[in-house]
């Protein structure tokens, strides 16, 4: 089943890359993004309210190309952009990232490697359940895995800053697996200049 779901992603993310291609822009995407100095800017993180258990496939999707053609400052307000998935949930006790959170994090990753004047902070987080101090650690962890993957990106480390909030600040209020989950996270959270 794991095998099915990560051929259709591949099979996703190609036809979104050959839709770029008739658009008549350069598809190769290991080459940096060239700034725009159109579009609103905003210093402020967007929040996501979606469940836990909805799909990352979708703003994939309706983001439209992956590619430099549609990753300009722009994209940062646009609903449709796949820069708008800034929550990474991670499994119980866990400090890997997820493989269905790896191409939200390699565009994310293009976008900032194109942008050098734009920051983000990578805010860890954890469930309640553990010490304050394993719940930092472990929320430190997390926050350092995405950061890794940001930077495999072409990503400059002074553009990233890692905050470990460890239990502090729970997403879900509740003392169930449901909240849990979604306490299990790291925020990008975005400051422009």
């Amino acid at each position: 089943m794991r095998e099915i779901i990560k051929t259709a992603l591949l099979l996703m993310l190609l036809s979104t890359l050959l839709a770029c291609g008739k658009k008549n822009v350069k598809s190769d995407v290991s080459e940096p993004l060239q700034p725009q100095t159109s579009g609103p800017d905003s210093g402020q993180a967007l929040e996501d309210n979606s469940p836990l258990g909805a799909s990352v496939i979708t703003p994939l999707v309706t983001g439209g190309c992956l590619s430099p053609c549609e990753l300009s400052r722009s994209a940062l307000d646009d609903p449709a952009s796949v820069l708008q998935q800034r929550l990474i949930y991670f499994e119980f006790d866990r400090a890997a990232v997820a493989e269905k959170f790896m191409a939200v994090l390699q565009a994310h990753g293009r976008f900032l490697a194109g942008y050098p004047d734009i920051n983000v902070r990578l805010d860890g987080h954890a469930d309640e359940r553990g010490s304050r101090e394993y719940n930092i650690a472990l929320a430190e962890r997390r926050a350092q895995s995405v950061r890794k993957v940001l930077l495999l990106e072409g990503v400059n480390s002074r553009q990233l800053q890692v905050l470990s909030y460890g239990e502090e600040m729970p997403q879900a209020g509740a003392h169930n697996e449901t909240a849990w989950q979604q306490n299990r996270r790291v925020e990008l959270v975005y400051k422009t200049p």
